[in-house]
């Protein structure tokens, strides 16, 4: 696969932006068994986004699973759908 991250726009945040989101697993149709966890936007580009979150998502490896993110910018209430890159554990 190839990676993206010198591509031309992406804004990294000086102070990171509070959000928030949920784990959908394919095939899951009651919105009651989702989550929703807290997590920070590192930075942001056309194609992804950077997020920091203390929440172990380890557990949904094994199926295919999106994450519905939400989050404000600065005064526009985003909502976004996407998959998990990659990943890599901090500190």
């Amino acid at each position: 696969m190839i990676f993206k991250r010198q591509e031309g726009f992406r804004f990294v945040f000086n102070e990171p932006i509070e959000a928030s989101f949920v784990v959908i697993s394919t095939g899951e149709k009651s919105d009651a068994q989702k989550i929703k966890h807290s997590c920070k936007i590192l930075d942001l580009s056309a194609r992804g986004l950077k997020i920091y979150t203390e929440a172990e998502i380890g557990e949904y490896k094994n199926k295919p699973f999106s994450l519905e993110i939400h989050f404000v910018l600065d005064v526009t209430q985003i909502h976004a759908v996407g998959e998990i890159i990659w990943s890599r554990p901090f500190g």
